[in-house]
């Protein structure tokens, strides 16, 4: 599908639209995302048939990202860093870390007053 799209830049939106409601694979074309079109991989945490996003796959991705911030960092970081690094709110990254020191997989260090995160 992806390399269909690819394949004809000259389609505009308008035309895309009515082909998410009419056309033969317009179910599956309503759920690609611009990161799918730009990257070329399907984003595995959208059911390719229903086109529901699975909350749970979504926010193992996220943390997943938020560990490899930890690791690449190489020293303890705080909430707003994470985000930084991860392109997130401060909040999300809040929650995330502490949900992932609740795992075990990553430790809370205190630098002061501040809370800091390390890979466990």
């Amino acid at each position: 599908m992806i390399s269909i799209l690819r394949a004809k830049p000259d389609v505009s939106l308008a035309d895309l639209r009515l082909l998410c409601r009419r056309g033969r694979f317009g179910r599956i074309l309503g759920t690609l995302t611009l990161r799918e079109y730009w990257h070329g991989r399907p984003d595995d945490t959208i059911d390719p048939i229903t086109g529901v996003p699975d909350k749970l796959a979504r926010r193992q991705r996220y943390d997943d990202e938020v560990i490899a911030a930890l690791r690449d960092a190489g020293r303890p970081l705080s909430h707003d860093e994470v985000a930084v690094r991860v392109g997130s709110s401060a909040h999300e990254a809040r929650v995330a870390l502490q949900r992932l020191a609740r795992e075990r997989r990553a430790r809370r260090t205190l630098a002061g007053r501040a809370s800091k995160y390390v890979v466990a």
